[in-house]
């Protein structure tokens, strides 16, 4: 939780199932993935800055869903570190940050990138 906000409410959506992540890892287009952890500072500040952007953003409480985590890393090939972002575009990681890497501008900034890469050529 961050103050009385908590990973189940906007712009999150809990992601607390196997299904359910990989209806999240397989998306088209940008997916903005948030791994926290609540007893953690550095991750409730990392909330706040991914609570700052228009969602959806799946996000997984790693503290109470660490298979989930591991399975990420699997899938991903991303290393996992938390508080950690992951930027996913038509399933591929093409952004990942942790700790204070992790800033509203910087996710906002590596989706628009993932949009424009998805963009159709001219």
């Amino acid at each position: 939780m961050f103050g009385s906000r908590s990973i189940d409410e906007p712009p999150f959506s809990q992601v607390s199932d196997a299904a359910t992540l990989e209806t999240w890892l397989t998306a088209p287009g940008p997916v903005v993935l948030f791994l926290h952890d609540p007893h953690c500072p550095i991750s409730r500040n990392a909330f706040g800055q991914v609570a700052a952007i228009t969602g959806p953003v799946p996000a997984v409480n790693v503290s109470t869903d660490r298979a989930l985590s591991k399975l990420i890393q699997e899938r991903t090939g991303v290393r996992h570190e938390s508080p950690q972002v992951i930027v996913l575009r038509n399933g591929r990681v093409v952004w990942h940050g942790s700790h204070f890497g992790i800033t509203k501008s910087a996710v906002l900034d590596a989706v628009a990138e993932a949009e424009r890469d998805d963009s159709p050529s001219a």
